[in-house]
């Protein structure tokens, strides 16, 4: 790839003599050319510390039940008993947080 500034690429210098762009490659020692493999070249990713153990935290969290069972099942007893207590301030006062 070619720079050129501000100014638009002069046709003749992009394009050879067949009006067919002009491919401009430079290869580094080691490197494989247009088409070739190279098991040589490979993709590498190093994640911090903190990256990882944000992975952790995250795997760790989508092994968690979306729903608790144990609490669902605690409430379900207590309102079939007719020991559900519904305490309206407590509830508007999470409504208030939830807003704010």
């Amino acid at each position: 790839m070619e720079i050129y500034g501000n100014q638009p690429p002069d046709k003749s210098s992009a394009m050879d003599k067949t009006g067919k762009a002009k491919a401009k490659v430079a290869l580094k020692k080691g490197e494989a050319a247009a088409g070739e493999t190279s098991v040589d070249k490979l993709d590498k990713v190093n994640l911090s510390p903190a990256a990882r153990e944000i992975n952790q935290i995250r795997a760790a969290i989508d092994n968690l039940p979306e729903v608790r069972e144990e609490k669902v099942q605690a409430v379900k007893d207590s309102i079939e008993k007719g020991t559900y207590k519904v305490e309206p301030e407590k509830i508007a006062g999470k409504m208030l947080e939830e807003r704010t």
